[in-house]
């Protein structure tokens, strides 16, 4: 089956119902829907290849879809970005909003078995292609639909971009492939939020953590009153604790449920129902598929996961570090790759995050390692703090927390990713100005949020592998290679700097 064979099944249950629902009110019931996708793909007879599509609807995705290979991209690319995305797609033509289709010029590559072809980098930063089938988008969206428990009552609310899988899959798919209605929100903002949840009566929506903070912002600020959700649903990114508890409490103790998907097994994995009992870390149980947990490393198989990107024996190997309990419960911790090696002992970044996120002076978080000459890899958190007032000092909540550094935002990926190896390589270094340095330098290593030039090192409760820490940050940061135990000769900033000065007039 097509995506344009299953919108016209499912207009044929109730061609009157509402499918797609407007910001504006507007509605389009299904057998609109279905003869604007019959339409389109009319229009788009014999395309053939791949076909990539910046900023498409749902009824021109599933068009494509049905007519060639539909490789969703999203809006805003540069057009160097276009092309380089154009060209590991292979696409042979491209349709821009509001433009029919157009050749590209490109020469088409190897016949691809596939609805969609979804261009994502993940957490990784590395641009990589997934084929998925009709059959596995339509049977993951009924994975969705069935753990959720969804009916024709429900409208969901979708800030997520159709270009991705969260969006489009576990999202509109699900709630179309279940008979309800679907608004999609063309791009987040609050004011679209607010406007959707309380004018449309949606009875859930699903997005990023990163969404869901703002929702509970305001939530917590009145500007939302009465709604009728009956649930909210995160996916994409992890949920902490904290901010589940905090937006459940904004909306008076609605449920938020977290789910375990990839793009290449997307919908769901794994995910909690309405009315489960829900604990910290954990993303539910596997609905449809299987999940295996093989030396702490998730293994995932079933009908929907991509074929390009299995092993023989059908299983999905993930990335992600996990544990299972006895009864199929799923817990997350984190990513393979983003494992920090700090002196020989393995840290998850997403624990320290937890740990952070759960102080209310933190509004935003990300923790990732960055190259240090004495541990390795030093633990490095990157806070937007919610009261400007809050300084570094004040956030040490973590016994291997090495360094943190307070900005205005973290940037993130539409889906809510962090790529955290370039934070690490983007880390600000401070400037060279010897005493300021050593002043941050000192801090830095011993979590304070400042030292006074002439405070004892040992009184501020330094030790060896401090000192080693500060004397590799000076050699690394002001060019200095300090004598042994230079902190015992001079152990306050202001004789440290008059050591490194005599140091380079020598």
């Amino acid at each position: 089956m097509t995506l344009p064979d299953a919108v016209e099944e499912w207009a044929r249950r109730d061609p009157a119902a509402p499918a797609l629902i407007g910001l504006d009110g507007s509605v389009i019931s299904y057998a609109e829907l279905a003869e604007t996708v019959a339409a389109r793909r009319g229009s788009l007879r014999g395309l053939g290849g791949v076909t990539a599509v910046v900023d498409g609807d749902i009824p021109l995705l599933a068009a494509v879809a049905g007519e060639s290979v539909c490789a969703p991209l999203p809006p805003g690319l540069a057009p160097d970005e276009l092309d380089t995305a154009l060209r590991q797609l292979g696409a042979t033509y491209l349709i821009l909003p509001g433009h029919e289709p157009v050749s590209t010029g490109i020469a088409a590559g190897p016949a691809v078995d596939a609805a969609l072809l979804i261009r994502t980098s993940g957490s990784t930063g590395a641009a990589k292609l997934v084929p998925l089938t009709a059959g596995g988008l339509l049977y993951a969206a009924g994975i969705v639909a069935t753990t959720l428990g969804l009916s024709p009552a429900d409208r969901c609310l979708n800030p997520m971009p159709l270009h991705h899988t969260h969006g489009l899959v576990g999202a509109a798919l699900a709630t179309l492939g279940s008979g309800g209605s679907v608004t999609c929100l063309p791009r987040y903002s609050d004011e679209a939020m607010e406007r959707a949840l309380t004018t449309l009566a949606p009875t859930w929506y699903t997005a990023v953590p990163s969404i869901h903070a703002r929702v509970a912002a305001l939530a917590e600020a009145g500007r939302l009153g009465s709604h009728g959700l009956r649930f909210a649903r995160s996916a994409s990114a992890p949920l902490t604790g904290a901010l589940r508890a905090r937006l459940g409490r904004a909306l008076g103790g609605v449920p938020v449920l977290s789910t375990y998907a990839l793009t290449e097994a997307p919908g769901q994995v794994c995910g909690h129902r309405p009315g489960d009992v829900i604990r910290d870390g954990s993303v539910g149980r596997a609905v449809g598929c299987e999940v295996a947990v093989v030396d702490g490393r998730i293994l995932v198989r079933g009908p929907h996961v991509s074929a390009a990107h299995r092993s023989p024996d059908g299983w999905l190997r993930t990335g992600d570090l996990g544990t299972l309990t006895g009864d199929g419960e799923l817990f997350l911790h984190g990513r393979e790759d983003d494992v920090i090696n700090r002196a020989g002992e393995k840290i998850s970044p997403e624990d320290v995050e937890a740990a952070l996120a759960a102080d209310p002076r933190v509004a935003d978080v990300v923790v990732f390692g960055a190259d240090d000459v004495v541990l390795g890899q030093a633990v490095v958190a990157l806070v937007v703090p919610a009261d400007p007032g809050v300084s570094a000092g004040d956030l040490r909540l973590s016994r291997v927390l090495d360094r943190i550094v307070l900005t205005g935002r973290i940037p993130r990926s539409t889906t809510g990713k962090v790529n955290r190896k370039a934070l690490a390589a983007d880390l600000p270094a401070p400037g060279p100005d010897v005493l300021a340095e050593l002043r941050r330098i000192w801090a830095e290593v011993l979590f304070l949020p400042d030292v006074e030039v002439d405070a004892d090192f040992a009184g501020l409760g330094g030790g060896s592998l401090q000192a080693a820490r500060i004397e590799a940050q000076v050699a690394a940061r002001l060019g200095v290679e300090l004598p042994a135990f230079a902190l015992q000769d001079a152990p306050t900033v202001r004789e440290l700097a008059e050591m490194i000065e005599q140091s380079r007039m020598s």
